[in-house]
């Protein structure tokens, strides 16, 4: 068995791609400008990865992972400076899993432990990969989670999307909470 410490994901939105995530002098600055325990800043990593990026792009969202629910919600409250820019910050909130092999959510696995044979594409139904689709029209895309066409299996309006976030948030309230819980009664306000 390995114990290991509940950590705290957020999302720092709109930040600058020329900020080098692994630098730990900038969190340890951070931690002091914050106010907060040195090593409270622990992993910090972009969402998307570099090589995805569009040509030209400047900003991306960064995932800063923190050691306590104290740390994290003086972070959500004050944002962050990185390089040179102040940007928001905010919870990373569970959401369904859909495996991007068959696209289904609350299938029980992601794409490696897939039992389908083919790949299904997440835009349009068929049996190729989803990077591989040539639909762009929105109104030819064909959720294979509902069997609705004008919208894919990635939409975040899809019915069985909404269905599977309001099951997960019924399990996960804090999901609806703006703060980590804490012993700060400001902290539990939805």
């Amino acid at each position: 068995a390995k114990i290991r410490p509940h950590q705290y994901k957020l999302v720092a939105e709109f930040t600058p791609v020329g900020l080098d995530p692994t630098d730990t002098t900038q969190w340890r600055q951070t931690e002091l400008d914050l106010d907060l325990q040195e090593g409270a800043i622990v992993d910090a990593c972009w969402i998307k990865p570099i090589h995805k990026r569009y040509q030209g792009q400047r900003f991306a969202h960064l995932l800063v992972t923190l050691s306590s629910p104290e740390a994290a919600n003086k972070v959500i409250r004050a944002g962050l400076v990185l390089a040179g820019r102040h940007v928001s910050v905010r919870k990373n909130l569970a959401e369904p899993l859909r495996c991007s092999k068959c696209q289904r959510y609350g299938a029980g696995h992601l794409a490696k432990e897939c039992p389908q044979e083919r790949d299904t594409c997440g835009t349009c139904a068929h049996s190729h990969r989803t990077a591989d689709c040539k639909i762009q029209e929105p109104q030819q895309y064909h959720c294979v989670n509902c069997n609705e066409k004008g919208h894919a299996a990635w939409d975040r309006e899809c019915p069985v999307f909404l269905d599977h976030l309001g099951k997960l948030d019924a399990r996960c309230p804090e999901n609806c909470l703006q703060l980590f819980p804490t012993g700060d009664p400001d902290s539990w306000v939805p």
